[in-house]
This record gives structure tokens, C-alpha cells and sequence, in this order.
């Protein structure tokens, strides 16, 4: 009985591999299966084959997989040290992965024969300089990713074969300046080109950029922001650059912001009161200016309903104009008091509130609009945090309870840790 047991295990574990070998076969020097309909070609890490030439792509011989039956190809030539590109012939390709590899330059023509492809990263190269033609023949192609190189200048018309680009990433490398309509790209939706260098920006970058979503431009080295003539835009991050100015009108144009992040710059209470003439006709629903220089912030944003305004030095922060607000980060600023107008008619919205290291010494909430709607105070709030207040003697008598929190609607959080109470 023993044996038999040891015999059925060893049949069924061969079974299992042969079912996995069948799933997934070698074709040439890649590994290759079908799912869905889409051949799944893996090339990546490959070892060179007698006759190749080192640092060129070794692509497979198409009569290995010509078997199979399927209606696209995803390949993957990852990590396979490839150096330089010349004109590739994967006939059917939808997506093409070469990230992880030593390319340092595209030669002319190189995807003219890869008309259906829709996805291209070149992801972790050494890309210096791209140009017109690296990408041409490419007028179908939806995904750019030429993130984590060494490009430094972006000329303009590098991008006009890209007929159907709606993303592209250029983070993470070393531009410095971008002038030009280098993104003339009328089908562009989102734009990544974070985490370089980037100091200036021409007024006509974005002309006929008329469908772009979302635009991101943190991590740079931007000082003032200039007046940006796109409308289309709903998600704008400027966050982690050096921004100590906002020219007059600066976002005036851009009708359908909903989301900016204006966090880890160098603003002051100057800069913000231009910002705040800015957003005031805007739909902006989100709003985020923590870790800069800000004593206070009035931006009158009548559509808000997330505002962070955390780790500034705010000593003063006017409620009035808040009406959708919902979510407020008012922690690791200078506020002595709370607020008046955090309650009542002011912010009839709010449900989460975030006070936390401010050197706050008595806790209570001056009630704003008490004789119109006696009795509703707070009644949205559900989260309430005061933590870290070394300084807070005492709450004020009745401060969370009877008319300033009832009636509520759901149950509430308050927490205390580590304050001084």
C-alpha cells in the first residue's frame, strides 16, 4: 500500500507539470503561453544565443509560436542589458515592455513596423535625447513610459507621430526646463514629469493639450507658478517643489480643477492671497497646502470639501465660506484656540476634524450662527481629533456634549492621546 501511494503521488505531481508545461512552453530563447486570446511572450533576463550580438534585442523566431492561435502579443524584454534598438518586426504586438535595460539610444525607424502597438515602456534606460523619429509608425500607441532615464531637453515635435497618446510618463529624469509645444497632444489625458529638475515653464507647453486630465508636476524645482492656459485639467500636484509665488490668475483658466496639491513648497500668507482669488470660481473640491509657511489661509472655496492646511504655522484660520467642507487638517500649526465658525451654519458639512500639536490651551467651540439652527451644532461630525496638546489645561464645561454635538446623526471619535488633559 505504501508503493501505491508513492506511485499515485509521483503520477499526479507529473500530471500537474505537464498541465503547467503545457500552459507555459519555451518558444526559442522566451517562454510563451495564451490567455485569452493574447500570446503572453516573456523574453525577459534571456541568455545570449551563439551568433548574437551583445547588447542588441533578441527577438524569437515567430515559427516557434505560429501554433498557437491567438489575436495579440504582450512581449517582454526586460532586464537583457539591450543597448542600442534597431528596427523591430513583432508583427500583431499590442504591448512592448524593454525597462530595466542599457538603452541609450533609438534608432530612426526602430518601431515602424509595430503599427498596432498601444503600450511602450522604456522604463530604467539611459536614455539621453530622444527624437521626431524615434517614434514614428507608432500612431497607435495609447501608453508611454519613458520614465527613470538620463533625457535632459524635450524638443518640440519629439511626440507628433503619437497620434493616439493619452499617457506618458517622463518622471524621474533630468529635464530642467520645458519649452515649446512639446505636448501638443490633443488626445493626451494624463502627464507624469515628476521628480526631475524642471525650473521654468513656457506659456504655450500645453497648447492644444485640450483633453488633459491630470498633470503632474511635483518634485521639482519650480518657483513661481505662472498662468496655465489649459481648461480641461481636474487633478493638478505641484507638491515638493520651491514655490514661494502665484502670479495674479494663475489657475483662473482652469475651469475644471478638482483636485491640487500645493503641499511642500515655500508659500506664505502673501502668496495664498492671490491663491485664493485664483480658486474662488473654481469647482476645486480638494485642497492641500501642508508643510509650507502659512500663518492663514482664505480661500473662500465654497466647493471644498478636503482641506489640509496641516504643518504650517497657522495662528489665525477664517471659517466663513466653507459650506461643503467635510474633512479639515488643521494639526501641527500655531492655533491657540479653535477656531470660531468650526461649528453651526459656517461648515454645516464637516465630519472630520484634525486639531492635533497645536499649543491650544482651553478647548471649546464658539458657536457661530447658534439663534438660526439652536440645537444642530455638529450635527455631521464624526471624527474629532485633539492628540499631542502638552498645553491644554481643560476642556471648556459641556464642550462635547448637549447643544454643541446634539443631535448626531452617527456615532462620533475623540481622541485625546497624549495631551496635557
Amino acid at each position: 500500500m505504501p508503493n501505491f501511494r508513492l506511485w499515485l503521488t509521483a503520477v499526479i505531481a507529473c500530471r500537474i507539470f505537464s498541465s503547467a508545461l503545457s500552459q507555459m512552453e519555451h518558444c526559442d530563447i522566451c517562454t510563451c503561453e495564451v490567455d485569452k486570446k493574447v500570446l503572453l511572450l516573456n523574453c525577459s533576463g534571456v541568455k545570449t544565443r551563439p551568433g548574437d550580438y551583445f547588447g542588441f534585442i533578441r527577438q524569437p523566431n515567430p515559427d516557434i509560436y505560429d501554433h498557437y492561435t491567438f489575436d495579440t502579443i504582450e512581449a517582454n524584454f526586460e532586464s537583457n542589458r539591450i543597448k542600442k534598438l534597431t528596427r523591430l518586426s513583432l508583427l500583431g504586438i499590442s504591448a512592448l515592455s524593454l525597462a530595466r535595460n542599457e538603452i541609450a539610444a533609438i534608432d530612426s525607424g526602430t518601431f515602424l513596423e509595430l503599427k498596432t502597438l498601444k503600450t511602450l515602456s522604456l522604463k530604467n534606460n539611459k536614455l539621453e535625447t530622444v527624437n521626431q523619429k524615434s517614434f514614428q509608425g507608432l500612431s497607435d500607441l495609447e501608453v508611454l513610459d519613458l520614465s527613470e532615464n538620463m533625457l535632459k531637453k524635450l524638443s518640440p515635435g519629439i511626440f507628433t507621430f503619437l497620434k493616439s497618446l493619452r499617457t506618458l510618463s517622463l518622471s524621474h529624469n533630468m529635464i530642467e526646463s520645458l519649452d515649446g509645444k512639446v505636448f501638443a497632444i490633443p488626445t493626451l489625458q494624463t502627464l507624469d514629469i515628476s521628480r526631475n529638475s524642471i525650473n521654468g515653464i513656457g506659456l504655450d507647453i500645453f497648447e492644444n493639450a485640450d483633453n488633459l486630465i491630470t498633470l503632474n508636476l511635483s518634485s521639482n524645482k519650480l518657483s513661481t507658478v505662472d498662468k496655465f492656459m489649459f481648461a480641461s485639467v481636474e487633478t493638478f500636484d505641484l507638491s515638493f517643489n520651491k514655490i514661494a509665488t502665484v502670479e495674479p490668475h494663475a489657475f483662473s483658466n482652469l475651469k475644471s480643477l478638482k483636485w491640487l496639491s500645493l503641499s511642500r513648497n515655500n508659500l506664505t500668507e502673501v502668496a495664498l492671497q492671490e491663491l485664493g482669488d485664483n480658486l474662488k470660481n473654481l469647482r476645486l473640491q480638494e485642497l492641500h497646502v501642508q508643510r509650507n509657511y502659512l500663518q492663514t489661509l482664505e480661500v473662500n472655496g465654497s466647493r471644498l470639501k478636503v482641506l489640509n492646511v496641516s504643518s504650517n504655522v497657522v495662528t489665525s484660520f477664517p471659517t466663513a465660506g466653507y459650506t461643503a467642507l467635510e474633512a479639515l487638517d488643521l494639526s501641527h500649526n500655531q492655533l491657540h484656540s479653535v477656531p470660531t465658525g468650526l461649528t453651526g451654519l459656517q461648515m454645516p458639512a464637516l465630519r472630520w476634524l484634525n486639531l492635533d500639536n497645536n499649543p491650544i490651551t482651553d478647548v471649546r467651540f464658539p458657536i457661530a450662527g447658534k439663534e438660526e439652527q439652536d440645537g444642530e451644532i455638529f450635527v455631521n461630525l464624526t471624527w474629532v481629533s485633539l492628540s499631542h496638546m502638552g498645553d491644554v489645561q481643560k476642556l471648556a464645561a459641556g464642550a462635547f456634549s448637549g447643544e454643541f454635538l446634539m443631535p448626531m446623526s452617527q456615532p462620533q471619535i475623540l481622541s485625546l492621546a497624549r495631551s496635557a488633559v
